[in-house]
Parts: structure tokens; sequence; C-alpha cells
């Protein structure tokens, strides 16, 4: 836990927080103007990261509604894609097209809202890593508290619990809801989720994605260890066996 709060060990924990630090600074903004969403297009998408091709010829294609899994073996490219979308980086695309109009990667940030394998905690109160600062209404944020399994914790420790050095007694767990529900609360189009039932036990994983199922986000969830007939619930499944790099040397 101590190495997960330490956040300036890695440059995408620090890239992680000033894209949080730019959202607190804009929130009333952001949460007006959050933008129109119908599909996304990324078509013929390689993967890359230190010059080394990790998957290739990826195309996909996410509608409002819909819940997409991404499924493969580990180190194929699955939480990289999720990078790119995101930021439009460790990657490269024939065409992005957004709702009929092409786009360039790293253009269209504000589309998502993004929950790491790694949650991010910050030395403040327990609200203040839920909403960012945000002016959202209390009724919101228990709802998805309550969604989250995290009613408990709220009401053992309330919202103005200070987190940060009492972090650590926090199971891997809760920091990881918690993560989510900023995720959430960030109210953008599509959530990018990245194997957020890592720190969950199975009931736990069940009952938060019934939540997320039931809610009719839109999302993009990167699944490492699962059910066969689990992936019968999501609209479009992603797998990267299909799309590995072949060294034809």
């Amino acid at each position: 836990l101590q190495e997960r709060n330490n956040l300036s060990t890695t440059k995408p924990i620090v890239r992680k927080i000033k894209q949080y630090i730019q959202k607190a600074d804009n929130v009333e903004r952001e949460q007006t103007n959050n933008p129109i969403f119908n599909e996304l297009q990324v078509q013929d998408l390689d993967l890359m990261r230190q010059d080394k091709v990790l998957a290739q010829h990826i195309n996909l294609d996410i509608k409002s509604g819909q819940k997409v899994a991404v499924i493969g073996p580990s180190g194929s490219g699955k939480s990289t894609m999720l990078q790119f979308l995101m930021y439009g980086k460790y990657g490269k695309s024939k065409k992005i097209i957004l709702d009929h109009n092409e786009v360039a990667a790293g253009s269209f940030t504000k589309l998502f809202a993004y929950s790491s394998q790694s949650a991010v905690i910050f030395s403040d109160t327990l609200w203040f890593n839920l909403t960012l600062g945000a002016n959202i209404a209390k009724e919101k944020v228990l709802e998805v508290c309550q969604g989250l399994q995290l009613g408990q914790l709220i009401k053992e420790k309330g919202f103005d619990y200070q987190l940060g050095d009492n972090a650590d007694q926090l199971s891997g767990g809760q920091l990881s809801r918690i993560e989510v529900a900023r995720a959430i609360l960030a109210n953008r189009p599509i959530l990018l989720l990245d194997e957020i039932n890592a720190s969950l036990d199975k009931t736990s994983s069940k009952a938060i994605h019934q939540y997320i199922f039931d809610s009719n986000f839109t999302f993009v969830e990167v699944i490492h260890h699962y059910d066969p007939e689990e992936l019968q619930k999501y609209d479009v499944v992603v797998d990267f066996n299909q799309y590995q790099f072949e060294d034809k040397k």
C-alpha cells in the first residue's frame, strides 16, 4: 500500500494526477459541457511500447450504451489500448471516427473517465477523493457509493475521513471501489475500466458488476479472470488473441 500511495514513483501516475488536477480546476465547465457521444470507431490500430509491437490491426466500434469486454493474455496490450483511447499514446490508428467525423488520437479525452489497476488516492478527504472537488449532489454520491458497496465505509468513517496516511487502513478492494466511484461520478460518456475486479472477492465483484450493468453506463472493461458465461452479458468482446503481433524475421 505504501508503494501504491507514493504518487511520484511512475510516469503514468504523474500523468494521471495532472489529468485529475486539470479536471478539478475546470469542474463546473466540464460538468455542463461533456461531449455528446453516439459512436466511436477506431480502425486498424497497432499498439506499441518502447518500440515493441504488442498488437496489430485492431478494429474497435463502441456505440452509446454498449458494454465492451477486452480479454486476452497478460502483456498483450489490453491496458495499452485504454491508454491509447484516453491519451492517444502508445499506438497508431489508420482512422478514428467520432459520430461520423474523423478525429485525431488524443483529441477526445473528455469522452472518458478512467479507472486504473492501481487506485490513486489523494491525501485529502474521502469526499474529495470521490468528487475531485466537483459540485455533485450528495444524494448522487451516496447512490453511487451504495451501488459499489462503499456504504458501510461512509457510515463508519464519514465523507470527511482523511485519506493519505489513513489509506493503509482501507483494503485494496475499498481503494479500488473509490477509484471506480470517482470515474462514475466524473459523468463522462464512456468508462474505461482496467481490471477493476483484481482486488475484489468474487461476491463483491459480482455485486459491483451488477450495479454497473444495471446503471446503463457505456464502458470498456479489461478483464483477466472471468467465467466464459460472464462474457455473454457484454455487447462486444474484443479478444486480443486475434491481434497478436507475429515477428516474421
